[in-house]
């Protein structure tokens, strides 16, 4: 498939990259208010409340929506890495739905609290596993990660980190798509 890159784009350097808008147009007052709200609550509380289970069927479910409703390919942000069971779940979710996307892998930390689901001891043991599951889950299912492959995986660093990103992501993770959203500033998506 070949797609014709509008002037404007080829002008600004941009004629293979993938631009998203993101959220840019809500008003600022109300991204705050969203962005807090966001991580307060979702992803201080509920990313942590989800089983493996409940996560393989909120993508799988998810994943069927948007196919009904008639969208085509997706980028899914999975930002409910708190076990390697969570991370495999959240894959089979998306190659049962057999929807066209990207998944990416993010290595945010949802916070444990007594009662999550999360494992107290390899949070503090091993705080930084979650790189070895995003290695884990690119060879075990994204082997060949091409772009005729239906799902494909991604990469997306623990947001807000001052790390810089090479020293986060080892680019012969072979990531299809690194995608970033600072708070406030939009989203920023980088293809290969």
């Amino acid at each position: 498939m070949s797609l014709t890159v509008p002037m404007q784009l080829s002008h600004l350097g941009l004629s293979t990259h993938t631009v998203t808008p993101g959220r840019s147009k809500l008003e600022p007052s109300r991204r705050i208010i969203f962005s807090l709200d966001y991580f307060l609550s979702l992803r201080n509380v509920y990313g942590s409340s989800y089983a493996a289970h409940d996560a393989y069927l909120g993508n799988l479910c998810g994943a069927l929506e948007s196919i009904n409703n008639g969208t085509t390919y997706i980028v899914n942000h999975s930002h409910i890495p708190n076990s390697p069971e969570h991370s495999d779940a959240v894959v089979k979710g998306l190659i049962d739905a057999k929807i066209r996307g990207v998944f990416c892998y993010t290595l945010y930390k949802n916070p444990w609290w007594e009662g999550s689901t999360l494992d107290k001891r390899r949070e503090e043991e091993t705080p930084n596993w979650r790189i070895d599951d995003a290695w884990r889950i690119r060879q075990e299912f994204f082997q060949s990660n091409k772009p005729e492959n239906l799902l494909r995986f991604g990469f997306v660093p623990g947001e807000p980190d001052p790390t810089p990103f090479d020293e986060i992501c080892d680019c012969e993770m072979g990531a299809a798509l690194t995608t970033l959203h600072p708070i406030a500033q939009g989203s920023r998506l980088v293809s290969r």
